[in-house]
């Protein structure tokens, strides 16, 4: 098991963090729900079928949207 240090991010760890966020974002998947909401953040809305996806294995579906929201940096 690798030990997991949570902390807030540094001008430094963009780059790494930037390619998670495109390689979701590239395979039509972006960043998951329950990450999120392990971190305090809470569902507010949704949308069904915003747009279609023109790139990745999900090219053609429809794609819906998730609103996020944290009040608070305590979680």
């Amino acid at each position: 098991m690798t030990d997991v240090t949570i902390r807030t991010m540094r001008r430094g760890d963009w780059p790494e963090v930037k390619s998670i966020y495109v390689d979701g974002i590239q395979t039509g998947h972006a960043t998951s729900i329950r990450l999120h909401e392990r971190h305090g953040f809470r569902v507010v809305g949704t949308r069904e079928r915003i747009a279609r996806m023109t790139y990745g294995p999900k090219a053609g579906r429809w794609r819906d949207t998730v609103f996020l929201e944290r009040r608070s940096a305590e979680h």
